[in-house]
């Protein structure tokens, strides 16, 4: 007979070699957040190195998309060695940013005979100089490193907006796998990974209700990249919606958002101060060169393989009268479309943001639109590697699919799993369009997303998609019963 003593010691045994069911879905969970980051990093250093051993040979504009990938529509922007390497050099040397001794030598270019100022806010020049200039490709590691990482807020946004662990992996291999991500990133070593990494954090703490690490993190990405700044209305008025929606006071609001703006400010001031104070060379040079967009001027000619493309450009390669081009170029350059535009966009969140789950995915939509419109009406233009901003917010959106339909459903139904994949397939098709399609139509394409993910919910293409699927599933079962007969014998 066991005593009751011993029956205590062999249940104890048998807690202790049973797994603990919590450290089990530690492993699963960890397993499904490790898999697309390191499947990620594996393709991406393909073409990082494959750049590395490219380093040397001459990329300029047209020549160098017909050398190296054949088709002339695919741009090659080598800022890379003619900007940021230099800038870098510049600066480790000991030359001062934001002035006019900021500048190198190029004679290798033939495109200009100096590097310009530096356009960028400072903490960008930090992070490229991070790990100086030994070799080439260790200035271009850190946009291999932003890029792989920012999947990380992509996994964490997705399990938050719809908490499915295996619909936050998926949204993140897509966007680790994404063809512009591979060019434009990965290869030719742009500058856009730093400050969307910074900036999908920011989107990440806002859906989360943790305003100050969301400020914070837009304060960084502006610093990296001040387009980043569109995103402020979109985190104010959530921030204010959500005060509401908790019965915070008036009085209350007022110290939440006067506490929420300090943060935001602070580390803007912090990397700012050394630039503006009288004592620094041409001191105001750094709001200058920070808030300037270039050359604009009234040009009615289709512009050159170098210069951005802006949203008047489709008309005027379509031929349309002087009068109408005009009016258009008026509309732009005075930030007439901008300001519109972002006043409509942030009214109509204003407007729909709900009190329910569709809190994030309003958030995401919104988000996703007004940089759009950014990047279609900003009055400089935008080049076309900046569609990598829309990337990560389109690879989210895909799996939205996904959570309608149930994971489990979709493993019963073979229907389910071939209209997401040609979802999936279509989204890619769209990133590889981009990439050759004529760049003076590109515009189109922008504005097409806007309408697009304006009705989204409105017209579901996934849906339209699995109707025909069953239509067309239904008409082969009539078929085999009709020839039944015939397909046994």
């Amino acid at each position: 007979m066991i005593k009751s003593n011993d029956k205590h010691f062999i249940s104890r045994i048998n807690l202790k070699s049973i797994k603990n069911p919590r450290q089990n879905d530690k492993l699963i969970y960890f397993t499904l957040f490790l898999f697309p980051l390191i499947i990620g990093m594996v393709f991406k250093l393909l073409f990082f190195y494959s750049r590395y051993l490219n380093f040397d040979t001459p990329f300029m504009g047209e020549i160098n998309s017909q050398i190296a990938f054949g088709p002339q529509n695919v741009e090659f922007y080598d800022d890379f060695r003619y900007y940021t390497l230099n800038f870098v050099r510049y600066f480790l040397s000991g030359h001062l940013p934001y002035t006019h001794y900021f500048y190198v030598d190029n004679t290798p270019n033939p495109f200009m005979s100096y590097t310009p100022y530096l356009i960028y806010p400072p903490l960008y020049l930090y992070i490229i100089s991070m790990f100086g200039t030994s070799v080439n490709w260790i200035v271009g590691l850190q946009f291999l490193l932003f890029d792989i990482i920012s999947g990380i807020f992509i996994f964490k946004i997705v399990e938050k907006t719809w908490n499915k662990i295996i619909i936050a992996t998926f949204a993140c291999l897509i966007y680790e796998l994404n063809p512009l991500n591979f060019y434009y990133c990965d290869y030719c070593w742009l500058n856009p990974p730093i400050f969307i990494f910074f900036l999908l954090g920011s989107i990440y703490f806002l859906i989360n209700d943790r305003y100050n690490l969301s400020i914070l993190f837009l304060g960084l990405s502006i610093m990296c990249k001040q387009f980043a700044g569109i995103f402020l209305p979109i985190l104010l008025i959530r921030m204010s919606r959500k005060m509401q929606d908790n019965g915070y006071s008036k009085l209350k609001q007022l110290k939440k958002f006067i506490k929420t703006l300090f943060v935001f400010i602070l580390p803007i001031s912090i990397l700012s101060m050394p630039y503006i104070l009288p004592i620094y060379p041409d001191f105001p040079d750094y709001l200058y060169h920070i808030f300037t967009i270039g050359n604009i001027e009234f040009d009615l000619n289709l512009p050159a393989y170098q210069t951005p493309v802006d949203f008047v450009v489709p008309f005027i390669a379509m031929h349309f009268g002087t009068n109408f081009l005009l009016s258009f170029k008026y509309l732009l350059e005075y930030y007439i479309f901008l300001i519109s535009s972002t006043v409509i966009i942030c009214c109509i969140y204003s407007f729909f943001v709900k009190r329910n789950e569709s809190y994030n995915e309003n958030t995401l939509i919104i988000t996703l639109i007004l940089l759009i419109s950014m990047t279609l009406f900003y009055p400089r233009g935008f080049y076309k590697y900046y569609t990598v901003l829309f990337v990560p917010l389109m690879s989210i959106f895909i799996m939205k699919n996904l959570k309608n339909n149930k994971w489990d459903n979709w493993r019963r139904n073979a229907t389910e799993v071939i209209t997401d994949l040609i979802s999936v397939g279509i989204y890619y098709i769209f990133s590889i369009s981009i990439l050759f399609v004529q760049r003076y139509f590109t515009p189109f394409i922008l504005l097409s997303m806007i309408l697009y993910y304006t009705f989204y919910g409105y017209i579901n293409f996934n849906s339209l998609l699995k109707k025909f699927f069953r239509i067309y599933s239904r008409k082969i079962n009539s078929l085999y019963e009709k020839y039944q007969n015939k397909f046994n014998y």
